[in-house]
């Protein structure tokens, strides 16, 4: 069992070294709470699912499978017709690095 820990701290130590070395996106650059799921695409001119995601400062980004969002190396994982699921990676109070799934639902229109 700790082998089986010590193998999954490794993991996420290792993706988090990669995720800190690559080129940052466009949506890494704000906070996830920030941001808004404005709508979900899937039959589109593109060919492949995304998520229209706006900032704080008002601009529309197209999202993608496996595109980074917000500041904690979100990595986005699915995209649905409710929402977005992504994959964080934060240090804990010790230090650590803990994996963590989150769900953004798309914005409710008024």
């Amino acid at each position: 069992m700790k082998t089986l820990k010590f193998i999954g701290c490794l993991l996420v130590l290792v993706s988090t070294n990669v995720h800190a070395s690559r080129e940052r996106q466009a949506l890494e650059a704000f906070d996830r709470e920030s941001l808004q799921i404005e709508a979900t695409h899937f039959k589109n001119e593109i060919g492949r699912p995304y998520a229209s995601v706006r900032d704080p400062n008002g601009f529309m980004h197209r999202a993608f499978k496996w595109d980074y969002i917000g500041r904690d190396f979100g990595l986005i994982k699915r995209i649905s017709k409710e929402g977005i699921q992504i994959r964080e990676v934060r240090q804990d109070a010790h230090g650590e690095w803990v994996p963590q799934e989150i769900w953004i639902p798309v914005r409710k229109k008024d």
